[in-house]
């Protein structure tokens, strides 16, 4: 039951997102967008009490010295973009709406954040790869190569290289 719970939970809240993004009955489309409110409050707090837990253990770690450097470097760049984007929310926030204020949090410190994980889950992959695909015959070397071309095309060094975006 605790696997199927928050699985029903969550398709259930996808299936109710979907019709609201395909219907047009208002007062459907003012409980989502009332839902939605409620979601990136909820994450909100999610955020905050995972940046406070994961300081607690990586403080711990230090003070047992244990993983000193990773912790620290762990801490140093979360409280870094925790406190820019916090600055930059305080230089160019003019609406002090919740939603705005999400907007503000999303922008400065989730999406940075997503952007490295994207780019570390990136490097991981292309070493999996490289490890798979070892060009020991002439099938594993085209597989390679089109596996390249297709992240290159995806990147934007593939951009640079190409001088067009992908359609």
């Amino acid at each position: 039951m605790r696997r199927h719970i928050p699985i029903i939970i969550l398709a259930s809240l996808a299936f109710f997102m979907v019709g609201d993004t395909l219907l047009l009955e208002p007062t459907y489309n003012a409980y989502a967008a009332s839902g939605r409110s409620a979601v990136s409050i909820i994450g909100s707090f999610a955020v905050m009490l995972s940046v406070t837990l994961l300081s607690r253990i990586h403080i711990r770690r230090i003070q047992r010295r244990r993983n000193v450097i990773e912790s620290s470097v762990l801490l140093i760049c979360m409280w870094a973009t925790i406190a820019w984007g916090l600055y930059r929310f305080a230089l160019f926030g003019e609406k002090p709406s919740v939603e705005y204020i999400t907007q503000s949090i999303f922008k400065g410190i989730v999406s940075p954040g997503d952007a490295t994980i994207y780019s570390i889950l990136a490097f991981f992959i292309a070493s999996a790869a490289y490890r798979a695909f070892r060009a020991r015959s002439l099938e594993a070397t085209i597989l390679l190569a089109a596996g390249l071309i297709v992240m290159l095309g995806n990147a934007p060094v593939g951009e640079a290289i190409w001088g067009a975006s992908s359609p």
